[in-house]
C-alpha cells in the first residue's frame, strides 16, 4: 500500500513538472496543471513546491502573507531551506509588493546563466482577469511566428514587471518566471524572453 502511494505521488509530481516544462518552453501559451483536487488551492500550492523544490535548494517568500501556507509549511512539504532573496533558487511570490524581492534574485553569470533564480508568482485572480489591466507583450524564442505576442493579463503589479525586466537586461543571465493563478493555470516566461509594457 505504501509503494502504491509513492508510486501514485511521484507520478503526480512527474506530470506536474511535464506541464511547467511546456509552459516554460512555450511562453505566453495558458497551460492547466492537474492535482488532486482541482478544486483546492492549497493542494495546488503543496503539489508546486514538492514538484519544484526539495532539500538541495533554496527558496525565499515575497509579496504579502498568503492565507494557506507559510515558509513553516513550505519546508515541512518540501525539507528545501527557507534563506534571503539574495541567496534563493526560488522566490515565491504571493502579492504585490515582491519587487524588491526580484531584484535581489541570483541572475547567474555569463559562464553559469542556468544558476540564476526562478520566480513562481501565485496569482490572486485567474489569468486574463484583473482589475489593474497592465498590457504586456512578449517577444523572443518559443514564441510561435511572428515571434512576438500579447501576454494574457496577470494580477501583477508594475513594479513587479519593472523588476523582472531588469532582472533580465543582460541575457543569458537573468531570472525565470512562472504565472500561475488559483485554478492552476500556469504560464511560463523563461529569461531569453523580452517583456514590454502596452502604454
Amino acid at each position: 500500500m505504501l509503494q502504491s502511494l509513492n508510486q501514485s505521488v511521484c507520478m503526480r509530481h512527474q506530470t506536474l513538472f511535464r506541464v511547467l516544462l511546456n509552459a516554460m518552453t512555450h511562453p505566453g501559451d495558458i497551460y492547466r496543471l492537474k492535482t488532486a483536487d482541482a478544486c483546492d488551492e492549497l493542494d495546488l500550492i503543496r503539489g508546486i513546491s514538492q514538484t519544484l523544490l526539495d532539500n538541495e535548494v533554496t527558496f525565499a517568500l515575497a509579496g504579502q502573507a498568503h492565507p494557506f501556507f507559510s515558509a513553516q509549511d513550505i519546508l515541512k512539504w518540501t525539507h528545501s531551506y527557507n534563506v534571503s532573496a539574495s541567496e534563493a533558487d526560488f522566490l515565491i511570490v504571493t502579492g504585490p509588493d515582491g519587487d524588491t524581492k526580484i531584484s535581489q534574485l541570483k541572475r547567474g553569470t555569463p559562464e553559469r546563466p542556468d544558476a540564476g533564480a526562478t520566480a513562481v508568482f501565485l496569482l490572486s485572480r485567474p489569468i486574463g482577469i484583473c482589475e489593474n489591466r497592465i498590457l504586456l507583450t512578449i517577444a523572443g524564442p518559443g514564441i510561435a511566428p511572428p515571434g512576438r505576442r500579447q501576454l494574457p493579463i496577470l494580477a501583477v503589479s508594475k513594479e513587479d514587471i519593472a523588476a523582472i525586466q531588469a532582472a533580465n537586461e543582460e541575457f543569458p543571465m537573468g531570472i525565470d518566471c512562472f504565472f500561475i493563478d488559483p485554478a492552476g493555470a500556469v504560464i511560463g516566461l523563461p529569461r531569453s524572453v523580452t517583456i514590454r509594457r502596452v502604454e
